[in-house]
C-alpha cells in the first residue's frame, strides 16, 4: 500500500471517528433558541451560543447529552447536523420584556404596575380566551351583559356597557392586538398562539392617549421564526364545547418570514331557553385567523405586518325574570352578539443610526357589531302561568325586543423617533361609528334611529430619561392631544306622538397628560420607584335627543395619580409591590334610568360629569420558584369614592347619586396558584381566584355577592404530544356578574334586582401536537 493511499485513509479514519457535529436546539414548547445549553459527550464538551446553535468534535453515533435549569436532559447519538428540542421540566425564572412601551424593557426595569400573562401561563392554563384569565389579574373586572369581555375596569376606572344611546364610542381602558386598536371590542381577546398579554394599571395616557385614563391592555401573538413550526391543537368538553386550532410558521427566505394561525371555537352557551326548546339560545361560535409577516429587506430596515379575521356568532339569552341559578331562560325572541372583526397593522423599523431609530406603527380595523336582546326576557306564557298576566288581554302585548347594529371603522397611524434616551412622537386617529338601532330607544320614544360619530384625534408626546447618579434615574413623560367629535342623528316614528328633534353637536376637547419616574436601583435584585402622573379622557356627546344643550356634551375627565412601588428578583423569589392613589378631575359617570314602569326597555342612558373621586389601594404579586414547582399569589386591594351628584330619574324627576363607592370596584380580588411537576412528563395545575363584592351600577345602590373559583388542570406531555385535563369552576359556584335593578314583572312593575351570572362548572380535554 503507498504512502497516499495511507495517508487519504487515515484521513477520513479520522474525519469519520472525530466529525464536526453541528445543530440547534429549542423549546419544544414555545419553538424558541434555548442559550447556555450544557453539551457533553465523554470528555467533550461545549454549550449553544444565543441563537441556539453549537458545533462540538466528537465521533459519529457517539453518545451526546444536553443539559439545562429547567428543562428535562436528552441523551441520543451524534448526527452530522442536529436539532434538539427540549422540554421544560419546571418553570424557571426568566426575564420577561414588555413590549407595548415606546421601547422594549425588561419587567423587573419598568417602573409601573403591570401584570404580564406569557404563553407557558396559557399553555399550563388550557384557556381559549382572556376572559377566563381576568380574575387572576389584580384590580382588574369586568361587566357582564355581553357573550365576551368587550368593556374593562382597571382600579375601578372602566365602561360597564355601551348600549345605543350611551355615547361615543371613547373607552377608559384601551385593548389592542398585535397594535391594532379594539378598544371596547375585547371579544377578540382569544389566547391562541399568543406571546404575551400585558395589562398596564393605573393612567397610561402619556404613552398610549386618552383611551388609558384607567389602563391599558395588550395583547401580543407570536413572530414569525427563522424555522419551519407546525402546531395542531383540539379540545372536547362539557356543555357542548370543543375547539380546534393549527400553527403554521414558514421561513420563505432569510428576510421573510411567515406564520399563519386559526382557531374554530364553540359552546352551547350553558343555558337551556325552556320556551324554545333549545340549548344553543347563548351560543358562542367563534372563528379566529391570524395571518402575520415579516420581512427584513434591508439589515437596517424591517417590517411586521399583521392580519387578523375574527368572527363571533354569538348567541345572547343570559337573562330570566326569576333570577334562577339553573341556568334556565324563557325569552320568545332570540338575542344575538355578534362582532365580526377584520383588522391589519403594520410596523416599520429603521435604524438611521446607531442611537437613532425611526418607527412607524399604522393600524387599521373594520368592525360589525349586533347586539339584540328580548327586553322582558320571557314569553306570554310565562306571564300567564307565573303571574297571572295575560298580555293578549291588554291593549297591547307585552313584547319587547331591542336591535343594535353597528359599523366602526378606525384608523390609526403614529410615527416616533428615538435618539438614544429620547423619543419624539406624533400620533394621529380617525374613528367612525354608524349605529343603526330599533326597539324602545331613548326611553321608549323612538321606534329606530340612526345616528354616525366621527372622531379624530391628534396628539405629540415626548419622553425623556437620564440618570441623576449610578442609582437614581429620572423619567419624565408629556403629551398633548386634540380630539374632535361631530355627532348626527336621525330617529324615525315613536310611541308617544312627540317630536324628535335631528341632532347635530360638534365637540373639541383639548388635554394634556404627563409623568415624572424617580427610581433608584439598590443593587441588582432590587429596584425602588416613585413616581406622579397626570392622565386624561376626552370628553363626548351624549346621543339622547330630548336633552338640553347643556346636558348635551360632557368634559374631559382627568386623574392625578401616585404612585410608590419596589420591585425585587432575587434568587427563586420574584416580588413585585405597588401601592397608589388617585384624584379624579371632573369624573365622567355613566347614567341609565327607565322612563316608564310597564316598558322594560324604556331606558334612558347620559353620560355626565360629576364632581370629583378618588381611588387608593395596592397590587401585590409574588412567585416563589422552586426547583419542580412555582406558587404564585397575586393581590389587588382598592377604596373608591365618588362625591354626590344628580341625574333626571325620571320624566320630571331628579335624584342624587354617588357619596359612595364607584361601580365596579370590588375591594378586594385575588389569586393563588400552583403549579407543579410529580415526575419529568406529569404536571399539575391549581389556580384559585377571590373576588369580593362590589356595587353593580352608578345608578343604583345594589352589589354583587363575593365569590371564589377554583380551576385545575393535568398536563402530560411526552415526545411532541401533550394531553391536559381541565375542570374551571371545579365547585360550580354560583356567582353575579352584573346587576339591573328596574321595573320588569306585570302587573305592578315594582323595581327588583335582576342578576346574570358566571359560567358554571366545565370539564374537558385538550390535546397537542408538535410537528
Amino acid at each position: 500500500m503507498n504512502f497516499k493511499h495511507i495517508f487519504f485513509t487515515y484521513i477520513f479514519f479520522l474525519n469519520y471517528l472525530f466529525s464536526q457535529i453541528t445543530g440547534s436546539i429549542v423549546d419544544s414548547n414555545s419553538g424558541e433558541a434555548i442559550e447556555g445549553v450544557n453539551i457533553l459527550s465523554g470528555e467533550e464538551g461545549t454549550s449553544s451560543n444565543q441563537s441556539g446553535k453549537f458545533i462540538i468534535n466528537i465521533p459519529l453515533d457517539s453518545k451526546i447529552t444536553f443539559s439545562h435549569v429547567g428543562y428535562r436532559n436528552i441523551t441520543v447519538n451524534a448526527e452530522k447536523k442536529m436539532n434538539v428540542k427540549m422540554d421544560v421540566l419546571f418553570i424557571q425564572q426568566e426575564e420577561v420584556i414588555v413590549r407595548s412601551g415606546l421601547s422594549d424593557e425588561s419587567l423587573e426595569s419598568l417602573h409601573s404596575s403591570i401584570s404580564v400573562i406569557k404563553s407557558n401561563d396559557i399553555r399550563q392554563s388550557g384557556v381559549e380566551h382572556f376572559q377566563v384569565l381576568t380574575d387572576q389579574i389584580s384590580n382588574l373586572n369586568w361587566a357582564g351583559g355581553t357573550s365576551r369581555p368587550r368593556y374593562f375596569q382597571i382600579r375601578g376606572i372602566g365602561e360597564n356597557s355601551h348600549y345605543f344611546g350611551e355615547g361615543p364610542p371613547n373607552f377608559s381602558v384601551g385593548f389592542v392586538y398585535d397594535n391594532i386598536d379594539l378598544s371596547g371590542l375585547g371579544m377578540v381577546g382569544f389566547t391562541h398562539d399568543i406571546s404575551q398579554i400585558e395589562v398596564f394599571k393605573g393612567p397610561q395616557s402619556t404613552i398610549f392617549g386618552a383611551n388609558s385614563i384607567g389602563g391599558f391592555i395588550s395583547v401580543n401573538s407570536n413572530n414569525p421564526t427563522e424555522k419551519f413550526e407546525a402546531r395542531f391543537n383540539s379540545s372536547i368538553g362539557s356543555n357542548g364545547f370543543y375547539n380546534v386550532g393549527a400553527i403554521f410558521n414558514l421561513s420563505l427566505s432569510k428576510k421573510l418570514g411567515l406564520r399563519i394561525s386559526s382557531s374554530k371555537n364553540y359552546s352551547n352557551g350553558f343555558r337551556e331557553n325552556i320556551f324554545l326548546k333549545s340549548k344553543t339560545t347563548n351560543k358562542r361560535d367563534e372563528i379566529f385567523n391570524n395571518i402575520k409577516f415579516y420581512f427584513k429587506p434591508l439589515r437596517n430596515l424591517s417590517f411586521l405586518g399583521t392580519y387578523i379575521y375574527v368572527d363571533q356568532d354569538n348567541g345572547y339569552d343570559a337573562w330570566a325574570p326569576d333570577n334562577n341559578q339553573k341556568f334556565t331562560t324563557y325569552s320568545d325572541d332570540l338575542g344575538f352578539d355578534s362582532q365580526l372583526t377584520k383588522g391589519i397593522s403594520l410596523v416599520s423599523n429603521y435604524q438611521l443610526f446607531d442611537d437613532m431609530k425611526i418607527t412607524s406603527i399604522t393600524s387599521f380595523s373594520d368592525v360589525e357589531l349586533n347586539h339584540s336582546y328580548d327586553g322582558d326576557w320571557a314569553n306570554s306564557e310565562y306571564w300567564l302561568t307565573e303571574h297571572g298576566f295575560d298580555p293578549e288581554l291588554e291593549y297591547y302585548e307585552y313584547k319587547f325586543f331591542d336591535k343594535n347594529d353597528k359599523k366602526r371603522n378606525n384608523f390609526t397611524q403614529e410615527l416616533r423617533t428615538s435618539m438614544g434616551s429620547l423619543f419624539l412622537g406624533i400620533y394621529l386617529k380617525n374613528l367612525k361609528e354608524e349605529d343603526e338601532a330599533s326597539g324602545y330607544l331613548y326611553g321608549g320614544l323612538a321606534t329606530d334611529s340612526e345616528s354616525v360619530y366621527d372622531f379624530i384625534s391628534r396628539a405629540t408626546y415626548a419622553q425623556y430619561e437620564f440618570m441623576l447618579t449610578k442609582k437614581l434615574k429620572l423619567k419624565a413623560n408629556m403629551r398633548y392631544e386634540e380630539s374632535e367629535i361631530s355627532y348626527e342623528s336621525q330617529s324615525e316614528d315613536n310611541y308617544y306622538y312627540t317630536p324628535i328633534d335631528e341632532v347635530k353637536t360638534k365637540m373639541k376637547s383639548s388635554m394634556v397628560g404627563y409623568s415624572s419616574v424617580l427610581s433608584y436601583s439598590m443593587n441588582k435584585s432590587i429596584n425602588y420607584y416613585a413616581f406622579i402622573s397626570r392622565g386624561y379622557k376626552a370628553g363626548g356627546v351624549n346621543q339622547e335627543p330630548n336633552l338640553s344643550e347643556a346636558n348635551r356634551t360632557y368634559d374631559p375627565e382627568y386623574i392625578m395619580n401616585g404612585e410608590f412601588g419596589i420591585k425585587s428578583y432575587k434568587n427563586n423569589f420574584r416580588n413585585n409591590l405597588s401601592i397608589f392613589y388617585g384624584q379624579r378631575l371632573n369624573q365622567q359617570v355613566s347614567i341609565s334610568s327607565q322612563q316608564y314602569p310597564s316598558d322594560p326597555n324604556s331606558f334612558l342612558f347620559y353620560k355626565s360629569n360629576a364632581t370629583e373621586g378618588r381611588i387608593f389601594g395596592l397590587e401585590l404579586e409574588n412567585k416563589y420558584y422552586g426547583k419542580k414547582y412555582e406558587i404564585g399569589f397575586n393581590l389587588g386591594h382598592l377604596m373608591t369614592w365618588v362625591d354626590d351628584f344628580e341625574f333626571d330619574l325620571d320624566i320630571g324627576s331628579i335624584q342624587k347619586a354617588g357619596n359612595r363607592e364607584m361601580a365596579m370596584s370590588p375591594n378586594f380580588n385575588g389569586a393563588i396558584s400552583f403549579l407543579g411537576y410529580l415526575n419529568d412528563n406529569l404536571y399539575v395545575n391549581i389556580i384559585n381566584t377571590y373576588k369580593s363584592e362590589y356595587y353593580f351600577s352608578d345608578s343604583h345602590d345594589y352589589k354583587s355577592s363575593p365569590y371564589n373559583l377554583t380551576n385545575v388542570l393535568v398536563g402530560y406531555s411526552f415526545n411532541n404530544i401533550e394531553i391536559k385535563l381541565w375542570v374551571r369552576n371545579l365547585f360550580n359556584k354560583v356567582y353575579e356578574t352584573r346587576g339591573f335593578y328596574f321595573g320588569l314583572i306585570p302587573p305592578n312593575f315594582n323595581d327588583e334586582l335582576f342578576k346574570s351570572f358566571g359560567d358554571p362548572k366545565q370539564s374537558g380535554i385538550s390535546f397537542n401536537f408538535n410537528f
